[in-house]
């Protein structure tokens, strides 16, 4: 697994996710070499072994908003909003099938940090 860097902004606001605060943290995606990623939330799911993950894309195209939901022990995740605001991806709840994580994908990266950080806790 590629090495995750944890960058704290000042005009960044902690954030609470599944009963302990962090600020946003960067999150190496080669596989998208022309944009930058920050993890702004991850939380359990009410499910066991599933994590709820919101990432930010910053790149070519702008800024974009992504919430995932990962299943850790199946290595499959959904996507539960996509959009270009925080406003706008709170209101979306897609109810689209798991779907397989593929290794090297932005989705698998954002999966993995998940995974990895918060079933632990």
């Amino acid at each position: 697994m590629r090495t995750i860097q944890r960058r704290i902004f000042g005009t960044v606001p902690l954030l609470l996710a599944a009963n302990f605060a962090f600020a946003a943290t960067s999150l190496s995606v080669p596989s998208d070499p022309n944009a930058s990623y920050e993890v702004l939330s991850v939380k359990r799911a009410p499910s066991s072994g599933q994590v709820f993950i919101t990432t930010q894309r910053t790149g070519p195209s702008g800024i974009s908003f992504a919430k995932r939901l990962v299943n850790c022990p199946n290595q499959t995740f959904r996507y539960v909003g996509d959009a270009d605001t925080l406003k706008e991806l709170k209101t979306q709840n897609l109810n689209g099938k798991m779907g397989e994580l593929v290794e090297g994908s932005i989705s698998w990266y954002a999966a993995q940090y998940a995974c990895s950080h918060t079933l632990k806790k």
